[in-house]
């Protein structure tokens, strides 16, 4: 081998190298701001599943309570079945209405 020889081997190396290295810089560059999406992202992901937990909680609680007020009205309809039976005042229904957004 000669010395132009092994010179021209070296810089072709080296020129290799050289492109490997900006192009692991660039991946880990690259890498560092995907890591930072990603740690944003976990945290978005967290928050909305704590939201969706309250919601469910509030969905749970109100259906209960929605339970509890058919219970108990079916309670006072089946101890009167008399008055069950009669039309609801106007009054009432005006006052109800206010609450409802009756048509």
């Amino acid at each position: 081998m000669t010395l132009l020889y092994r010179i021209a081997v070296g810089l072709a190396l080296l020129a290799a190298l050289s492109g490997l290295s900006v192009g692991l810089w660039q991946t880990s560059k690259a890498l560092s701001a995907t890591r930072g999406q990603v740690e944003s992202l976990e945290g978005r992901v967290e928050a909305l599943q704590a939201r969706t937990a309250r919601i469910q909680s509030q969905v749970s609680a109100a259906t209960k309570a929605s339970q509890e007020r058919s219970h108990a009205l079916d309670q006072v309809i089946q101890a009167d079945p008399a008055d069950a039976d009669q039309p609801t005042p106007p009054a009432v229904v005006d006052s109800l209405c206010k609450h409802l957004r009756c048509p």
